[in-house]
């Protein structure tokens, strides 16, 4: 079927196949950098003077790396949120390695959130020693693209928009404190001084 079509003209299609490819992925990773200023911006204006919210992390353990996009340690607990700036309607399992995302009408598999946040979390627990109850240290995964739909079955206390993850940590401000002020600044700096 190809035949006849003259190889420059192939190379071509190939060279700008590959050229939308690429401005897609720095639309993307524009796209997700202005989701976790505008998450990290939120969190700092609207949860309690007595949380700490510590963005863009990079935990190492042995070979193994995480990328915490926002940490916010509070007496109530520590919240691990992993933040996207995807559009559409996503649906899955909270279960899924994969979910769904359709934007447009174009569907396309995206890899669950949930499980790089639960990921982030055991690190950052084996990383630090954490002692805490294990329903004190959240995992989160906010979209916060403002047509983010969600589908996601088994989401509750896991997925959320960026209203409902705030009204999620302040709700959370009424629990019995497990870690005193002096914790959450100690904790804090072990965090900071392990960042390379």
């Amino acid at each position: 079927p190809l035949a006849g079509i003259p190889v420059l003209a192939l190379l071509g299609l190939g060279v700008e196949l590959r050229r939308r490819e690429m401005a897609d992925e720095v639309r993307n990773l524009e796209g997700g950098r202005r989701g976790e200023n505008k998450m990290a911006s939120i969190l700092a204006e609207r949860l309690a003077d007595d949380h700490l919210v510590l963005n863009d992390l990079e935990l190492r353990l042995g070979h193994d790396r995480a990328q915490i996009d926002h940490l916010v340690l509070a007496p109530s607990g520590i919240y691990v949120i992993e933040s996207k700036y995807w559009a559409g309607t996503l649906s899955g399992d909270v279960v899924d390695s994969n979910w769904t995302q359709k934007n447009r009408g174009f569907p396309r598999t995206v890899k669950s959130p949930v499980k790089q946040c639960e990921r982030q979390r055991r690190m950052l627990i084996s990383l630090f020693n954490l002692r805490l109850p294990d329903d004190r240290i959240h995992p989160m995964a906010v979209f916060t693209h403002p047509r983010a739909r969600l589908e996601i079955r088994g989401a509750e206390g896991r997925v959320f928009t960026l209203n409902q993850a705030v009204r999620f940590i302040n709700d959370h401000c009424f629990d019995p404190p497990v870690l005193t002020p002096s914790a959450l600044r100690s904790l804090a700096d072990d965090i900071l001084r392990h960042q390379t």
